[in-house]
């Protein structure tokens, strides 16, 4: 399996990210993307990425400025550039990027993400990378942000990625397949009121990416602990209930499409 979303970068994991790494592969992970969330945690991804050069479990890494640390750091793309070119064998991806219109409502902030964003359309389109992208909105108003995305991404041809924790319906999921955009799925799947079991039904196994978001959004069995890949197979088990498959195809294919995807 390969965790395609975990923050084993950030504080949760400062003390013992070696250990937990370890236990992933224990637990089935064969490779874990690590996710930026600002230019130190994206450059500390990296690094950590090249630690494990040549051991067993494979790291990897992303570069990006979060929507939510826009008012604590000001995006530099050359930085960033530079942290591409030094750490090129594992920067796999830009991002995480994207809007999170939850936590940041004032109407100049959400303004400010959708420049941010563009300069990290271009930047992903000047490394030849794919997106890792970030969408989160109010409750009342759950889709707009991805519909909002999607304007901005019909202006810039070619590019692709994958919708990170993706959970709103399958009218979003279409505009995306539609662009040839992948969905990564994550303990939010497990919970007891996730209500979009019917779009999971009907995304094509071909697109689906696992995640867990780590240290975040642990899996139902395992809820208010903190999050490891080595849960990885909580998501797994529940997309094969949904979909009726075998766990060893969901196993199979998802790990396919994440090697295709992030070009492993």
């Amino acid at each position: 399996m390969i965790d395609t979303h975990a923050h084993l970068n950030l504080k949760a994991f400062q003390k013992d990210y070696q250990e937990v790494i370890s236990r992933s592969f224990d637990h089935g992970v064969t490779a874990i993307i690590n996710v930026g969330v600002d230019f130190k945690t994206s450059k500390r991804a990296c690094k950590i990425a090249k630690e494990f050069e040549g051991k067993k479990i494979k790291i990897f890494s992303t570069i990006g400025l979060h929507p939510t640390e826009i008012k604590k750091e000001i995006f530099q793309p050359e930085k960033y550039k530079e942290i591409a070119k030094e750490y090129q064998t594992y920067v796999k991806a830009v991002g995480e990027t994207g809007f999170d219109y939850f936590h940041l409502k004032n109407k100049e902030d959400q303004e400010r993400q959708k420049q941010i964003f563009r300069e990290h359309l271009q930047l992903a389109s000047e490394l030849n990378l794919p997106l890792v992208l970030h969408c989160r909105g109010e409750a009342q108003a759950a889709e707009k942000p991805y519909f909002e995305i999607l304007e901005i991404l019909d202006n810039f041809k070619g590019i692709t990625g994958v919708v990170h924790c993706f959970a709103v319906s399958w009218a979003v999921a279409e505009k995306f397949l539609e662009l040839g955009f992948y969905f990564g799925l994550n303990g939010i799947i497990t919970f007891p009121n996730f209500q979009y079991r019917e779009m999971v039904k009907k995304m094509p196994l071909q697109k689906i990416l696992l995640e867990t978001d780590c240290p975040y959004l642990a899996p139902q069995a395992v809820r208010g602990t903190r999050n490891e890949p080595k849960n990885l197979l909580y998501i797994a088990q529940e997309i094969a209930k949904i979909k009726n498959e075998p766990l060893t195809k969901i196993i199979k294919v998802t790990d396919q499409n994440s090697r295709k995807f992030f070009d492993l």
